[in-house]
């Protein structure tokens, strides 16, 4: 199967898991459960499951360059701590669709940072993309009417997209050197300390006010697996395509919200939802189209628009090789 094909799969897959889990977290928050609480058992779950999955199987990838520690650090305290800090205070004041709406504003600052900081020139077909996927998004949530009812949550809903955004690009250049599992291992576990220091505020015997499955589904199925998805997408894709596929979760919280607790979508909502899926289909065809040049067929950075996202010169210098127990993972796909 075509490698972005397969980029693109994982990225729905992952916004079909976030559109679901948004769900379940709302549901076990108003069970009386605090979002710290839950936030906790986000990123531990998911660092101690990935802890124990790496020494079992592949106890080289927790191998890290000191050089690269900073970096990790960084992921971990913007794109994951502040990340998460930022979207659940913002959805504490304005509503969750204009939260999310606001958040998916990463892929035109990931844009941004590509064509000025980076001096890459995106594809027209990605820009466009781009639009559809923004104004389906305004769309879905009725309209900017609520930008002026709460400026602070204006603005932590802003802090959050660009974090995301930062998420992405971190990720993007780290995975020259590393497989994605050890990036979102090392991400995962430093937002979890810094987490755990936060205090939840939830005695003991209310954490079972909601069932036990939903606590796991929030550590994996809308962390563990999301999360590796989305970074299997972002190894295998220029992040900006990731982000605008990645708009796609609204949709899909829309869609599972209309069967769980009957929100009916209006006919302006519908009309976004197809914006955004005409974005993400019309990605996928601009690359089917694209050829691959002649010599380059296995190199993973080639794709259009990574520029300096590829990794930079860690990634021309020496492809990052990481060797271990006969097994080895390069900046190649």
């Amino acid at each position: 199967m075509n490698r972005k094909a397969l980029g693109y799969g994982a990225v729905l897959l992952a916004a079909v898991l976030f559109g679901i889990g948004g769900s379940v977290f709302k549901y076990v928050v108003l069970c009386g459960v605090p979002a710290v609480f839950l936030i906790k058992v986000r990123l531990g779950g998911t660092a101690l499951a990935l802890l124990v999955g790496l020494m079992l199987f592949r106890r080289q990838w927790l191998r890290v360059s000191r050089q690269d520690i900073g970096q990790m650090v960084a992921l971990g305290v913007f794109g994951f701590t502040a990340f998460m800090g930022s979207a659940m205070m913002a959805v504490s004041m304005i509503t969750v669709g204009l939260a999310v709406f606001l958040q998916f504003l990463a892929p035109a600052l990931v844009a941004a940072y590509q064509r000025f900081f980076c001096h890459q020139p995106l594809p027209r077909a990605t820009v466009l993309a781009m639009w559809l996927s923004l104004l389906g998004g305004g769309l879905m949530v009725g309209g900017l009417d609520e930008l002026e009812a709460n400026e602070l949550g204006v603005a932590l809903a802003l802090a959050s997209a660009l974090f995301y955004a930062f998420n992405t690009v971190k990720a993007k250049q780290l995975s020259a050197s590393y497989p994605p599992v050890t990036i979102l291992f090392y991400g995962m576990a430093v937002a979890a300390v810094i987490w755990l220091a936060v205090p939840a505020g939830v005695p003991w015997d209310g954490v079972w006010s909601a069932p036990p499955w939903m606590y796991a589904y929030v550590a994996f199925g809308y962390t563990l697996l999301p999360y590796a998805l989305l970074y299997a997408g972002i190894y295998f894709l220029p992040p900006v395509n990731v982000g605008i596929t990645a708009a796609s979760e609204p949709i899909i919280a829309g869609i599972v919200a209309f069967f769980t607790i009957g929100e009916v979508l209006s006919v302006w909502q519908i009309l976004g939802g197809a914006m955004v899926v005409a974005a993400v289909v019309l990605l996928q065809l601009t690359d089917a189209r694209r050829p691959t040049p002649p010599g380059r067929r296995r190199e993973r950075n080639d794709t259009a628009g990574d520029g300096c996202c590829a990794g930079g010169r860690r990634a021309d210098r020496d492809r990052a090789t990481i060797k271990g127990g006969g097994r080895e993972w390069c900046g190649y796909g």
